[in-house]
């Protein structure tokens, strides 16, 4: 495979890498949004894990005991429709349903980019190449717009 010409490639990815980078936004922004609801309500509710251990950051929320989760759950969600609108319905948290969009961005860019690099009809499992590879084709489109604009 011939070496693929730098502004060549950034110009076919750059509406994928736009869309990935909204969908990445808004992801870490509704993630810390209902990470501090869930942290305010810690603050009330006294969850302990199986250990009887209290538990004070929401990511550690999932260890609670059984008894405790079902009303810290519902509440979680109550006030996480309250604070934050969505249309998702009942049941969906809009932090986790950003997180999956932006995984849905994250393959449309793969995909974009395989056949100009040569890794077309691959999928990449492993999560550091993932990583690694969305982090290079943002970076060579910011590069290539860097450019055309100096």
């Amino acid at each position: 495979m011939p070496t693929p010409n730098p502004a060549a490639v950034a110009s076919a990815i750059t509406d994928e890498v736009a869309a990935y980078l909204v969908a990445r936004a808004k992801s870490e922004v509704l993630a810390e949004k209902v990470a501090a609801i869930g942290a305010a309500l810690l603050a009330e509710f006294v969850l302990t894990d199986e250990d009887g251990d209290r538990i004070t950051d929401p990511a550690d929320a999932w260890t609670c005991r059984d008894e405790d989760a079902a009303g810290y759950y519902a509440e979680l969600e109550a006030r996480t429709n309250a604070e934050i609108p969505h249309d998702h319905g009942a049941g969906f948290c809009p932090a986790l349903v950003a997180a999956s969009a932006m995984r849905d961005a994250e393959e449309a860019l793969l995909t974009a980019m395989g056949p100009l690099l040569g890794f077309g009809g691959i999928t990449i499992h492993r999560l550091d190449l993932r990583r690694k590879m969305i982090d290079n084709g943002v970076g060579l489109v910011l590069a290539v717009e860097r450019e055309l604009a100096a």
